[in-house]
């Protein structure tokens, strides 16, 4: 028997999606280090004490925005469901990682803020280390359905691979951070498919592989 959902508890889940959105807004405008949590109130509309229901800081907050960033990701990366080709994995995969870097609430002020941080602060680092170890995991889950479907090269080492499919995507998250104009995420599409297709399709091994087997 599903469980109903009280009219509280969706206002509450309500209140806390209007948090993460608005700092997500201020974080990009101010930067996080600027940005205050007046700053959230203020874009969010809410009261003091609203805020404090649902988050102790703004920490908090940095870690909410990246957790759902985490769950969109993954409800998205989930695509390797039986029968499904590789192409088919693949542009999905590829459309939805465009669609990301090109929406307006993945800024790339934003994105830099969060390595930036990452960087200096411990709680910082393993808040998106911990992101990107999740991603990881998701993309070599997809992998692994792959192979077992045939779609993906048994050879492939799922592990590795998903470290370096996600390196292209931080990559040109970071390209399009620096120079939104010269990055057209519409020219990257076909070539991004085109990479990953080569990297884990196909029936034989991947050339050279003697050369750097350990």
């Amino acid at each position: 028997m599903t469980k109903r959902t009280t009219l509280p508890k969706q206002r509450a889940d309500e209140t806390r999606r209007l948090i993460i959105r608005s700092a997500e807004k201020v974080f990009g405008r101010e930067g996080y280090g600027e940005a205050s949590v007046d700053d959230i109130l203020e874009e969010a509309g809410i009261s003091r004490g609203a805020f404090y229901h649902h988050f102790a800081n703004k920490q908090e907050v940095f870690r909410g925005l990246l957790n759902d960033h985490i769950k969109d990701e993954l409800d998205e990366l989930d695509l390797a469901a039986p029968g499904v080709s590789l192409p088919e994995l693949v542009k999905r995969f590829v459309g939805f990682q465009v669609g990301h870097l090109a929406s307006e609430h993945q800024s790339g002020a934003l994105s830099l803020e969060f390595w930036a941080y990452a960087g200096r602060e411990e709680w910082a680092r393993e808040a998106v280390a911990s992101f990107h170890l999740r991603i990881r995991q998701g993309i070599a889950k997809a992998l692994r359905s792959g192979q077992e479907s045939g779609a993906v090269r048994p050879d492939v080492d799922v592990e590795g691979s998903a470290i370096l499919l996600l390196a292209i995507f931080e990559g040109i998250a970071v390209l399009k951070a620096l120079d939104p104009s010269g990055i057209r995420l519409e020219k990257l599409a076909k070539p991004w498919v085109e990479i990953i297709e080569r990297f884990v399709g196909g029936d034989g091994p991947g050339r050279g592989d003697d050369e750097w087997d350990a």
